[in-house]
């Protein structure tokens, strides 16, 4: 007789004949409790891998792959579109660089009285003095490449600590080539670049652009640059601003600067700011 070996241990199956198939397996487990049938290939106790669960796993998979790919989609076609925007119904806003290398306004000899016949003067340049709430015509070293500066602030608001003075302002300034431009236009833009990094700080700036164009200023060549600022300071109520700045070429490798502020919160003073633009003279 013949016992059969079930590949773990000799069964108690006998056969009289070498080599015959082995018979089924017994329907009956220990205790005689049935049971259930065993699926082709799997081996008996191997929990069996279910292809439902494989399917999941690829479905998740994918799933993670195509959000993946929207979101690179939407990266690209932002980036191509110049960046984040606002509410659609605002005005596109940019940014000037702030590390651009502005130096302070020149303290040396003054070439006139900064008021002269009622007028506001700095070099060949001038206009008639602003009355109240402007104050008086005073220095400021702030102003980029500015010599003989002067300037009218009248006040808007203070923080609750003091800290923070906010001001419309009309202010004058001499030029020279030596700064390092040579036409209004290049002027008008440089100084542009400084005052939003000399006179806002670290604060993060806004910029919708307005006019960017040649004038005249009594007879003379000049540049204009007029946008409106947007920002926000801690302590001020104001969040924007307008900023006029004029370049007027003055003869003898010089240049006048005349730059004006006029906060959102106080609109009453644009008109007396634009007057003193529009009333500009260069002395021959």
């Amino acid at each position: 007789m013949y016992r059969f070996w079930d590949g773990q241990q000799w069964t108690s199956r006998l056969s009289n004949t070498p080599g015959a198939a082995a018979p089924g397996p017994s329907t009956a487990g220990a205790g005689g409790q049935n049971r259930g049938p065993t699926g082709s290939g799997q081996v008996p106790g191997t929990p069996r891998s279910s292809g439902g669960a494989r399917g999941l796993w690829w479905i998740g998979l994918g799933i993670v792959a195509l959000v993946a790919v929207i979101a690179l989609i939407a990266v690209l076609i932002n980036n191509l579109g110049g960046g984040p925007r606002g509410n659609p119904a605002d005005p596109p806003t940019q940014s000037r660089p702030k590390d651009v290398g502005c130096p302070e306004a020149t303290v040396g000899q003054e070439s006139a009285p900064p008021v002269q016949g009622g007028r506001v003067v700095s070099g060949k340049l001038s206009y008639p003095a602003l009355s109240a709430p402007f104050r008086a015509p005073a220095w400021d070293t702030r102003v980029p490449f500015g010599r003989d500066v002067r300037v009218q602030n009248a006040p808007v608001e203070e923080s609750s600590d003091g800290a923070i003075r906010w001001v419309a302002s009309a202010m004058i300034a001499r030029l020279t080539a030596g700064d390092g431009f040579y036409d209004p236009e290049r002027g008008a833009e440089r100084v542009a670049e400084c005052v939003v990094s000399k006179f806002y700080g670290d604060t993060r700036i806004g910029e919708e652009e307005r006019a960017n164009k040649a004038i005249k200023v009594d007879g003379q060549d000049a540049w204009l640059i007029e946008s409106h600022l947007t920002f926000e300071v801690p302590g001020i109520k104001t969040r924007g601003e307008t900023m006029i700045i004029v370049v007027i070429d003055t003869g003898n490798t010089e240049s006048g600067l005349f730059y004006g502020t006029i906060p959102d919160t106080s609109p009453e003073l644009e008109k007396p700011i634009r007057d003193a633009l529009t009333t500009l003279r260069v002395e021959r």
